[in-house]
């Protein structure tokens, strides 16, 4: 499991990310999970030095 640490410059979408010594620039969001009304926040960044991409999204519990 990857491991990190993430901060997000206020007021605004874009985010660093911290994997594993990589650093990772990119932006976050929310929207709607796909055929419902249940928000989550995801995001996509790029690796600054090795170019490869990270995406992912929050987990939601659904009943």
């Amino acid at each position: 499991m990857e491991r990190g640490t993430w901060t997000q410059e206020s007021g605004t979408p874009y985010l660093k990310l911290l994997l594993d010594g990589v650093t990772y620039s990119g932006v976050a969001l929310k929207m709607d999970v796909e055929g419902s009304s249940i928000e989550t926040t995801v995001f996509t960044a790029l690796g600054e030095e090795n170019q490869l991409t990270v995406w992912g999204s929050k987990r939601i519990d659904v009943d």
